[in-house]
């Protein structure tokens, strides 16, 4: 899977293709998403 927020920062929405289904994860071809971004840790209160 290829990430491309790196070289469009501002993309809010985008279209792509499902390559591969396995149990509750998904691979997409291209993905806006960052790697790191999904576990985030928490802030302070």
């Amino acid at each position: 899977m290829q990430t491309l927020a790196p070289d469009n920062p501002e993309t809010l929405s985008f279209d792509t293709e499902v390559a591969a289904v396995d149990g509750r994860e998904v691979v997409l071809d291209e993905t806006y998403f960052y790697p790191e971004g999904a576990a985030s840790p928490p802030t302070a209160a």
